[in-house]
């Protein structure tokens, strides 16, 4: 019989001191038009030991006189220019001096009461992982954290249960900068890549099933308006970096299957636009007998005749 997962464990603290230390940052550029919902999304939750820090990257806008209006509640500001969200972001994690560490977007929000249930349900744990409401452009969508671990985010895009969402996941400042922080280099992928080394080496999740975080999709989002697979090209960059790590040596094998279903599922994603679907057909029974048995179907072989069916139909044979 399987036995029902245990709820998280509260704990009640007396005094402000009491209460964990919780760093939250907001990166900000020129989006002034949400900014002061977002600040006082995280002023208004009363938490007592709250560290709250905004990295503004040269605002033209409003954003400045929004930020000047809370700065006595704001334990740390800066409004200058920088290399984009990822640098604004190492720069508040270099400050933070909290126990548990996440970012609000300054088009994002905070749900009240979120930063007390991450504390009552964090003790022992390396995780706090919630809800997160999508909301805008006519659509709410509420996406709830589930199966968190290295291997699933890895395997996400070939259909692991893992499910999340980085304004509803809490992580301990001291493992991040123990599995070496965020990566600058990256602008899209970020979150992932930092999650992945982290759930490697802290793999201890707790679920909260309170929604603690709203996402705001609208046309200025760098999720809404991207274009070009930048995300799906940044998620392979963070693949080849994994792979190259020592501490993934040891999943040596696995990762190459894996480098090579990201790359057949680019072969899928291109050919869309430039073959016929009687290939697309092939092709992706081709994918689907691949992930039943990776074993015997993963090889330089099976790529390149994979590619000869998307671009020119391949061979004239029967099955695979």
């Amino acid at each position: 019989m399987l036995k029902k997962k245990a709820p998280a464990a509260e704990i009640h603290y007396n005094t402000g001191s009491d209460w964990p230390r919780v760093t939250v940052v907001t990166p900000s550029f020129n989006q002034g038009e949400y900014l002061e919902e977002t600040i006082l999304s995280i002023l208004d939750q009363g938490y007592p030991n709250l560290e709250y820090i905004v990295i503004d990257g040269g605002s033209t806008d409003s954003s400045v006189d929004i930020i000047r209006k809370y700065s006595d509640s704001i334990d740390y500001w800066v409004s200058e220019p920088d290399k984009g969200q990822t640098h604004a972001l190492v720069k508040g994690l270099d400050r933070a001096s909290g126990e548990w560490f996440n970012w609000i977007n300054s088009d994002d929000l905070l749900e009240p009461g979120a930063l007390h249930a991450i504390a009552q349900a964090a003790n022992g744990h390396d995780v706090v992982a919630g809800n997160t409401l999508n909301f805008g452009l006519s659509q709410e969508k509420l996406i709830k954290s589930k199966a968190l671990s290295a291997w699933g985010l890895l395997t996400r895009p070939l259909g692991s249960r893992t499910k999340w969402h980085q304004p509803s996941l809490w992580l301990k400042t001291r493992n991040i900068k123990l599995v070496g922080g965020l990566d600058p280099s990256l602008q899209y992928r970020f979150d992932f890549d930092l999650l992945v080394r982290y759930l490697k080496t802290f793999p201890d999740v707790v679920y909260l099933d309170k929604t603690l975080a709203r996402f705001r999709l609208h046309d200025d989002s760098k999720t809404v308006n991207e274009t070009g697979g930048a995300f799906r090209k940044e998620a392979h960059r963070v693949l080849e970096k994994i792979a190259a790590s020592d501490e993934f040596q040891n999943w040596g094998p696995e990762l190459i299957q894996l480098q090579a279903a990201y790359q057949w599922q680019d072969y899928l994603y291109h050919s869309l636009r430039r073959t016929h679907t009687g290939r697309l057909a092939r092709a992706g029974k081709m994918l689907f007998q691949t992930i039943k048995n990776p074993r015997q179907r993963f090889s330089r072989k099976s790529l390149t005749y994979l590619y000869r069916v998307l671009t020119t139909g391949g061979p004239k044979k029967k099955g695979y």
